[in-house]
């Protein structure tokens, strides 16, 4: 099959209510199967022929993702804050909109001092990887309850290069969590979707993620009280609290935290409210 009418008919399996650009998901099906760039396809999509075997393997994935599973997870791997990280099925699919959580970091958080920083909720690592290689005095503790997303995030703290000293990942349940240090700084974009709304999208196929990285409890705001009372116990005087959330949850956060911290809210590019910073202002 020519490579252009491959790309085409892929575009036409790919034209789904959840899925909003299915040309360039098409060519990034085919360049990720063929190995070749998106200038070589630019440059041969018109003459190259493309033998059987990699149309079949193509269309075999492709029909996945007609399904619903998600892009990142069918070609294994995610581009966040400009780093490539592996990801899968048992892991969150990193968005663009968390990058804020590390702007707002490493806007607010680096200092001369050595930092102990705690991150909740390690997914596919991304945060404290790039936590981790945009500073130079921070040490890192991370935790999630998953073991398939521990072992993912040490994957791809090898594949940033980045030096095992510098972050710890612990496969450890936030529910049974007692920190061994007083923390500088907590970091999270915890699962924050109601119980009943992450239902009906992955009944509905609009996002293909883990339950257990979606689900915030019956009024998705499980975590956020649990992060409380870890930095009532565990953060420094002065420290902060670093949260992504939902853009209707803002006054639920402002709440939870009314006791003993300051706020300083964010809003993502879109000019939603989409993450929070908490400085504690009282010992507990």
């Amino acid at each position: 099959m020519r490579l252009n009418d491959l790309y085409l008919k892929i575009a036409d399996l790919l034209d789904k209510p959840f899925i909003d650009a299915p040309k360039l998901e098409s060519k990034i099906f085919i360049c990720k199967i063929l190995n070749i760039s998106t200038e070589e396809f630019l440059a041969q999509r018109g003459e190259k022929e493309v033998d059987k075997k990699f149309v079949d393997r193509i269309f075999k994935i492709v029909k996945k993702r007609a399904r619903g599973k998600s892009l990142a997870e069918l070609v294994g791997e995610k581009e966040f804050y400009g780093m490539k990280f592996i990801v899968s099925r048992a892991v969150l699919i990193p968005r663009s909109d968390t990058e804020l959580i590390i702007d707002i970091f490493l806007e607010n958080c680096k200092s001369g001092d050595r930092a102990r920083v705690l991150e909740i909720g390690s997914g596919s690592g991304v945060i404290p990887i790039v936590i981790a290689s945009k500073t130079d005095n921070v040490v890192i503790d991370s935790i999630d309850v998953s073991y398939k997303a521990i072992k993912i995030a040490k994957k791809n703290m090898a594949l940033n290069d980045i030096s095992p000293d510098k972050i710890n990942f612990y496969h450890k349940n936030i529910l049974k969590f007692n920190p061994k240090f007083d923390y500088d700084c907590i970091v999270s974009n915890p699962p924050y979707i109601p119980t009943d709304r992450a239902r009906r999208l992955l009944k509905s196929k609009t996002i293909d993620d883990p339950r257990i990285a979606l689900d915030g409890g019956e009024d998705g705001c499980k975590f956020y009280r649990i992060i409380k009372k870890i930095g009532d116990r565990r953060l420094k005087n002065g420290g902060k609290i670093i949260l992504e959330h939902g853009f209707d949850q803002k006054e639920d956060l402002l709440k939870i935290f009314s006791d003993g911290y300051k706020p300083l809210c964010y809003k993502d590019l879109a000019g939603l409210d989409r993450a929070v910073l908490f400085e504690k202002t009282s010992i507990y």
